[in-house]
């Protein structure tokens, strides 16, 4: 990586957005099945209304090399769960670094800074990475076809 790295929030970044939805559709479409339109409008959407979440970069100079988001809701039917850690991602070239548990400790410090008692995701993958910064599962279910975790940590 080299530089220092920073976090700072989409819209200081705007032109991030096409390489947000590209991440996001290479990363989960096989689950979630969003076509790279949808995922770009609703990242702009986001910029409109931040009520909607909370989108974060991690920056490595000019380099856009992560990114995860607070979310009202992360998940279909699970909409009285809130709010959620969601589109956890950091480009192959940073990864082992540490800055994935960054990008996820940035987002707990955020929900608790609100007021949030508990914080949630799903996660299709290891849970290993969430349970090592307090999240535990809470349920097991389907997403596309797929097995998830549901974890929760708490906040308060």
């Amino acid at each position: 990586m080299g530089n220092e790295v920073t976090l700072v929030h989409l819209d200081a970044r705007p032109d991030a957005i096409p390489l947000l939805a590209h991440w996001y559709f290479t990363e989960w479409n096989g689950i979630e099945r969003l076509t790279l339109e949808t995922l770009t409008g609703e990242l702009h959407e986001r910029l409109a209304d931040p009520t909607i979440g909370l989108t974060y970069l991690a920056l490595s100079g000019a380099a856009v090399i992560g990114t995860v988001s607070l979310d009202r809701c992360d998940l279909p039917g699970h909409e009285a769960r809130t709010p959620w850690l969601a589109s956890l991602y950091v480009c192959p070239r940073a990864r082992g670094r540490g800055l994935g548990r960054r990008l996820i400790n940035h987002v707990i410090g955020t929900a608790a800074a609100r007021g949030c008692p508990h914080l949630f995701l799903w996660t299709a993958g290891s849970p290993l990475r969430y349970e090592a910064v307090g999240f535990s599962t809470v349920e097991t279910a389907s997403y596309g076809g797929q097995p998830i975790r549901i974890m929760q940590t708490a906040l308060a």
